[in-house]
Order: C-alpha cells, then structure tokens, then sequence
C-alpha cells in the first residue's frame, strides 16, 4: 500500500525538519508540499514520488495519466520563487540563530561525521524552552507542545473538544496591541506596538513563527502569552 505524506503544511522545517519521515520513522512514496515552498509569495505546490509510483503513469497514452494536479504547479514564476525560496531556507537553517535555538534543547551544532543527520532527526522549537516548561505547569494548563515553529496550548475545560471556547476566551487579550509602559519601542518592525493573532480548536490554541522571526520578538511574544496566562489563573 503506498503511504502519502501530506506536507504542505509541516513540510520544509515547519516543524525544525526538512520532512516529517524522520519523526514517523517511514519514508513516503508519495508526498506533498506547498506554503513554505514559496515563502508564501506566490501559490506553488509540488508533488513528488518514489520511481515505481512515478512510472506507474508513464506513458504516451492518456488513459494511463494521473489527470488530477495541483492548481499551481511547473510554472515559471512559481519554480524561480521556490528555488529562492529554498536557498534562503538553506541559509537559514546554517544560520547562528538556528544553532543557539537548537542548543537550548540540547541539540548539539554540526561538528562531525554524522552529526548532520542526527540534526535532522532531533525534535526541537523556537520556543524557549524554559518557557514551554512554565507554561506547561500553569494551573489552566493541560499541556504544551513545540515543535520547530509551532506552539500549542491546551487549557484545562471540563467541556474541552472544538465546542469550547476556552482558549479564545483566556487569550483573547493578547490580540490587543500593547503600548509599553516606559514608552519604549517594542521589537516588532518599527518599534510600534503589535497585537498577536493565533488559531484555535475548542480548548487548543495554536501558534506559528515563521522561519526568520528574529530572537527578541519570540520572547516578546512569549511573555504576552505567559502574562495573558498568568493573569487568567482562575
């Protein structure tokens, strides 16, 4: 049976990882990609397939093609955006602030033979964390999780499931764009106050950094969340 990786989403390091077969411990004969493909500049999207699934449909008979594709692909503009795009992910994930992140969670900096790989199968995040650890003891938290670019927040409700509105309601706060209190510059482009947009699903809240968010506006961002939070506690 061929497996099919759906990446379009946590593909190209959304997670801290090139590609998620490192973390299912398979490789797929099938997978997907999109959105970080284009730094989401322009609409791309890409399939690729092992060489047997790839010449299951290689032939000069239309009955035999696979008809069905992605409403952008194999374009021009599309594919030198994307291969920009790519190189610049490649700068980024050699980058200073990318190795300091990853030994926050340990994990150490290519220095040997094989120590690459054991990068690419290393879980971990952007997010702090120390702060991932004292968000995750907070009285009105069930658990946190934090992979690569990704934070997500679940907050204890008797009625938790996608009919709660738990999460919405002890962070909507942080929505607000806050001016600081000594009128200093916040680290946001411009120094100008921001607000902080993130999703939920009932009593989960879901955050994403992009790939270049510098330093100082994820702790920023931390610590609007942990007051929100701490503000909230019962």
């Amino acid at each position: 049976m061929p497996v099919i990786f759906d990446e379009v989403f946590v593909g190209l390091y959304r997670l801290g990882l090139p590609t998620t077969h490192s973390l299912l411990g398979t490789s797929p004969d099938i997978s997907v990609h999109a959105k970080i493909l284009t730094g989401g500049l322009v609409p791309l999207a890409a399939t690729l397939t092992s060489d047997s699934i790839y010449r299951a449909f290689l032939s000069h008979d239309k009955v035999d093609a696979l008809l069905h594709g992605h409403s952008y692909t194999a374009y021009p503009v599309g594919c030198a955006v994307a291969r920009s795009a790519l190189e610049l992910v490649d700068r980024l994930a050699a980058s200073d602030e990318w190795s300091k992140a990853r030994e926050k969670w340990r994990i150490a900096p290519d220095s040997g033979p094989g120590s690459a790989g054991a990068q690419e199968r290393a879980v971990w995040s952007f997010w702090d964390p120390e702060f991932v650890n004292v968000v995750s003891h907070m009285d009105r938290v069930a658990e946190v999780m934090a992979f690569g670019t990704v934070l997500s927040i679940k907050i204890k409700d008797d009625a938790a499931g996608y009919q709660s509105h738990s999460a919405r309601v002890l962070l909507e706060s942080i929505k607000m764009a806050v001016h600081a209190s000594d009128d200093s510059l916040s680290p946001a482009p411009g120094g100008s106050p921001f607000g902080i947009h993130y999703r939920t699903l009932g009593n989960v809240a879901y955050f994403m950094l992009s790939l270049n968010t510098p330093s100082n506006v994820i702790r920023a961002v931390e610590e609007r969340v942990w007051k929100s939070l701490q503000n909230n506690r019962r």
